[in-house]
């Protein structure tokens, strides 16, 4: 996108405007920098912020074939330590970091392991000839680790290789119509699994990413302003806020430019839907399944407002993906019957960072198959299926 289109619009934040040629720039020099001073194949933990620069992270340490857990610095001190104890202590990187992000970065990060910078550094029009090669990662390699949302225990950090999160890209701006003209919000939580949905699907179509600021997700009138006032088409987002920006919306008010919006990572209501269709002015409201073992999102549903059900349907798989209910002895179980969900793609994460015996308990290859990548993620949700074969999840 930056070879074909250096001046439009990439990202768009607080005093931030970049084009996809500085974004380019930025990712390209930080990535050298990273090449240069960390392992080959190596883990770089960001301290992020709902920022660009966090962005500009993600991008820079996968150009440079690292990969990348971003660690969330609302988050106490306390649990950034246990999550990067968990992740082996990487080094920390820091960009613009302020005095009281530094005085952190000492707490919880290993002595000398914070790589700090500022972003204006990577501006610079010249480049390190001595430094080791970017854009040279296989689809195989892991691009990323993130962690559960612990809802159901002690979050368990993930790594996923670069294969599906490209294949979902794909099948998304296909399905959902998006490209240069798109403009998507960043509205997830930055250091779990969908906020790469936000970020790497607008940027490879070459649309607009716009994020605002932390304040905005917990003022629904100005989250509700901004939304409208920059023109987003793409929302992801829970039930959650999405029930923030109704409470927000004005009266007889609608988010005229939005196209889709995606909700994900609770059980989506048939009444939350049905607002979420009205604040919009009739936008096509999509059901997105899937774990952070299953990257990004393995079952979508669009939702019909004629459609009684409730909860909304999950729906099918997408692309080279099915969805399936297993009874007690892991068979189909038939249409109606209330079994565990099971996720059936080649596109499935890399398993559980240093936890070798819970990937083989949750990763199956398929027993009815003779293929090794045939594989199967038992997600522990219970669900039956339609006569319509549409996926419930209870």
């Amino acid at each position: 996108m930056a070879r074909r289109r250096p001046d439009a619009i990439a990202i768009v934040g607080l005093a931030t405007r970049l084009t996809y040629g500085q974004l380019e720039g930025r990712t390209r020099h930080l990535a050298r920098r990273l090449a240069a001073h960390t392992a080959p194949a190596s883990l770089v933990a960001i301290y992020g912020k709902r920022d660009a620069n966090t962005v500009v992270a993600m991008l820079a340490c996968l150009r440079a074939g690292r990969a990348f857990a971003v660690l969330d610095s609302s988050y106490p001190a306390q649990r950034l330590t246990q999550l990067l104890s968990e992740l082996a202590a990487p080094p920390l990187l820091l960009l613009d970091a302020t005095a009281e992000d530094a005085r952190i970065a000492e707490t919880i990060a290993r002595p000398g392991a914070a790589f700090r910078l500022r972003s204006t550094d990577l501006d610079s029009d010249g480049d390190d000839a001595s430094a080791a090669p970017i854009d040279e990662a296989r689809p195989e390699a892991i691009a990323y680790v993130l962690f559960t949302s612990g809802t159901t225990g002690v979050p368990k950090a993930v790594q996923a290789a670069h294969r599906p999160l490209v294949h979902f890209i794909d099948w998304y701006a296909a399905r959902f119509n998006a490209g240069s003209g798109s403009r998507f919000s960043m509205l997830s939580g930055i250091a779990h699994d969908p906020v790469l949905r936000d970020v790497f699907v607008p940027l490879t179509v070459g649309a607009q990413l716009h994020i605002p600021e932390p304040r905005l997700l917990s003022d629904p009138s100005q989250l509700f302003t901004w939304l409208a006032e920059s023109r987003i088409s793409h929302i992801h987002g829970t039930p959650q806020i999405f029930g923030i920006i109704g409470a927000g919306r004005p009266e007889n008010v609608t988010l005229r430019d939005a196209r889709y919006l995606f909700s994900g990572g609770d059980s989506l209501r048939r009444a939350r839907a049905v607002e979420m269709a009205e604040m919009t002015g009739g936008a096509t409201v999509v059901n997105f399944y899937g774990t952070t073992e299953t990257p990004q999102a393995m079952g979508f549903h669009v939702f019909d407002p004629a459609d009684s059900q409730d909860p909304v349907p999950v729906g099918a798989g997408i692309a080279d993906t099915q969805l399936l209910v297993l009874d007690e002895q892991g068979v189909v179980a038939p249409t109606g019957i209330t079994g565990q969900v099971a996720v059936r793609t080649p596109y499935l994460s890399a398993g559980y960072l240093n936890s070798a015996e819970e990937t083989r308990q949750r990763f199956r290859s398929n027993p009815q198959a003779t293929d090794p990548d045939d594989r199967l993620y038992l997600t522990g949700d219970r669900g039956y299926f339609r006569a319509d074969d549409t996926a419930v999840v209870v």
